[in-house]
């Protein structure tokens, strides 16, 4: 395993124990607490991590190798992306990604840009949860507050859908997962299509990767 995909995991798992979903940018599920991976940014770049609550992008984390000190680059890349994200994100502060997190799976540094964007970051023991990440930018959302649900044991659509039925299963998804399908269309959508438009833009222009 390569050092980067060995700090990758460690912090998917610090992510996930904090209430996070880790998804890829077509796996993503409206009304939720998702940490999308390589999400499209400006400049046809890529965050490594992009966070959202209740569809609006709250924080960005930069992801490095452990042997990585996190340092004045780091906080620069991670603060750029605070500072200019899409235009098709929903976003809790207009123009801005009020948090920003560095984190290379043995250190977590953390700071507030809508608070203190001048300030200095500091070492965290943990990642925080979506819940306190609300709590940080004072604003509320009962999709913030609610338990991470875990997959083991539940079918795709009571898993989407954040409920298990009782009795008969019906082949044909519940309401709720209906409905969030439909919804995919919304955010999933937007940057699925960007990912789409990119590769064929750079195809055309034969950019390299």
């Amino acid at each position: 395993m390569l050092p980067e995909e060995r700090a990758r995991e460690k912090i998917d798992k610090q992510l996930i124990h904090a209430g996070w979903d880790i998804v890829s940018r077509n796996e993503y599920v409206p009304k939720s607490t998702s940490a999308v991976k390589e999400a499209l940014m400006q400049g046809n770049t890529e965050s490594d991590y992009l966070l959202f609550v209740d569809d609006k992008a709250i924080a960005v984390v930069e992801a490095k190798r452990e042997e990585n000190p996190l340092g004045a680059d780091v906080e620069k890349q991670a603060e750029d992306y605070a500072r200019s994200p899409q235009n098709w994100y929903g976003l809790w502060y207009s123009g801005l990604i009020p948090l920003v997190y560095m984190a290379n799976g043995k250190k977590i540094y953390f700071k507030n840009m809508l608070t203190d964007p001048d300030g200095d970051y500091v070492e965290l023991p943990e990642m925080h949860s979506p819940k306190k990440m609300l709590s940080m930018i004072n604003q509320v959302s009962e999709y913030g507050a609610l338990p991470r649900l875990e997959r083991r044991g539940l079918r795709d659509c009571q898993y989407e859908a954040g409920e298990v039925h009782e009795g008969r299963q019906e082949e044909k998804p519940c309401g709720s997962c209906y409905r969030q399908r439909q919804d995919l269309s919304s955010v999933s959508g937007r940057l699925q299509n960007a990912a789409l438009y990119t590769n064929k833009e750079d195809s055309v222009l034969g950019r390299q990767e």
